[in-house]
């Protein structure tokens, strides 16, 4: 799917590579470890540039800037006990940007994080989000739903940049 727009020369191509992904179901993650979140369900991805089934990545494979963006969802298993919650994402396994909530001692059953940057792409760069999560109780989730999507991750490229 390539989104278009109508210009005085006919119909050119509009923000793409681009993509949106969200998760199918809870994901599962070792307490107090920072892990890739799985995001695997394409909304939509105009290019085939999101891997959605192997590394949960972003590769545009076009040089420009991206306006990349994400949420993530954590879940205590029992209740009141998520005690912090970073989300980052990484450029070529490198850590470019962060947010992090920890509510020192009012502790939490269930928090979200966003994050929203611009950041200049080349061809052979790649994007992924990870997540750390500390649940006093040892068993914290990420979640898919939650009145809707609750975790996601998507970029499209900036056009005039």
């Amino acid at each position: 799917m390539a989104l278009t727009k109508i210009t005085g020369e006919g119909v050119g191509t509009l923000n793409v590579p681009a993509f949106l992904a969200k998760m199918s179901d809870n994901q599962d993650v070792t307490d107090e470890t920072t892990t890739k979140v799985e995001f695997d369900t394409e909304v939509y991805d105009t290019d085939g540039k999101y891997d959605h089934a192997t590394n949960y990545r972003f590769t545009p494979t076009v040089a420009g800037t991206y306006f990349l963006y994400a949420q993530v969802n954590a879940l205590s298993n029992a209740n009141a006990q998520l005690a912090d919650l970073k989300v980052l994402l990484r450029k070529n396994g490198s850590e470019l940007y962060g947010t992090r909530h920890n509510p020192s001692t009012n502790y939490a059953n269930r928090m979200s994080l966003n994050i929203q940057v611009t950041d200049v792409a080349n061809t052979t760069d790649y994007y992924e989000i990870f997540a750390f999560l500390n649940d006093t109780s040892g068993n914290p989730t990420i979640g898919a739903i939650e009145g809707g999507v609750a975790s996601f991750f998507g970029a499209y490229k900036l056009i005039g940049v």
